[in-house]
């Protein structure tokens, strides 16, 4: 019960914006790469500001990509990425993002 009210926290204040609308990046910030399945050229961004933590993924592959954000709570549901798209969330801490895996639409 408790992972599903986690998730329910993470699905209630996500965003995905585009490329030019996303939030400044506070000086934090940090590449995260924990066991993902996501090729290097989705790259991850992870910051933390204030009472939340931040992960960016964004396509760099050159070609569509379906993945989704990992968190030590949940993972968020599968988001396409068109070259150069990328997509923000934000969770209330102590949720820390994993980086980012594959969906099977891929």
């Amino acid at each position: 019960m408790r992972k599903i009210a986690a998730f329910a926290a993470i699905v209630a204040t996500s965003t995905v914006l585009p490329l030019a609308a996303q939030p400044a990046v506070a000086a934090s910030e940090t590449t995260t790469r924990v066991g993902t399945s996501a090729p290097a050229c989705v790259k991850i961004r992870a910051w933390d500001d204030g009472a939340y933590s931040y992960q960016r993924a964004t396509n760099t592959c050159g070609r569509q990509m379906t993945v989704r954000l990992v968190w030590t709570v949940a993972t968020t549901h599968c988001e396409t990425l068109e070259n150069g798209e990328s997509m923000t969330w934000q969770v209330l801490r102590p949720a820390w993002g994993h980086g980012a895996e594959m969906c099977s639409e891929n």
